[in-house]
């Protein structure tokens, strides 16, 4: 089965190919070995194009050589690939080989950083180069000996443009 109709943009890699649907699908077909079709498989060729798993709501794609990645109407990016060389813009540890559409955070909005055991001012700088915000402006001032104890939400946490970290600071060296 092939595209009929309502094809809104066409991306080619080095050895494959998604369009992007007027419904927001996408369907890529090509080479596979290396998960660049996003489907789960790995496959020498993919005659009929296939869904890349769990995506929906695309704008744009974007293809490398063997790599692919969509932008979704909320401004999320999701990529699947090759990813030797970290070229997905996933955290670490990632694999090499990403085979379903991952969102790849830090492009709007932060990642919170661990925190914790550093000096206020450090954290608060840290926090600031990874865009997120300080939900208590007194630790940004007169405190440069306090050390952060806690943090909330946890390291890791994905959070939109405007969320705030919540440090608990200490005394203490």
């Amino acid at each position: 089965m092939g595209l009929q109709s309502g094809v809104e943009q066409i991306a080619a890699g080095y050895s494959h190919t998604c369009a992007l649907l007027n419904t927001g699908a996408v369907r890529c077909w090509g080479t596979g070995h290396s998960g660049e079709l996003g489907n789960g498989k790995l496959v020498v060729a993919q005659n009929t194009p296939v869904a890349p798993r769990g995506l929906s709501c695309v704008v744009e794609l974007g293809l490398g050589d063997r790599s692919s990645c969509a932008r979704l109407k909320n401004g999320t990016v999701r990529c699947w690939g090759e990813n030797g060389t970290r070229q997905l813009g996933l955290p670490r540890p990632s694999p090499s080989v990403v085979l379903y559409p991952t969102t790849v955070y830090g492009l709007d909005g932060c990642v919170v950083p661990n925190v914790v055991g550093q000096g206020s001012d450090a954290a608060v700088a840290t926090l600031q180069q990874r865009d997120c915000s300080i939900a208590n402006r007194y630790v940004h001032s007169r405190v440069r000996r306090y050390h952060v104890v806690s943090q909330k939400p946890r390291p890791g946490t994905h959070l939109p443009n405007g969320g705030k970290v919540h440090l608990t600071i200490s005394l203490g060296r």
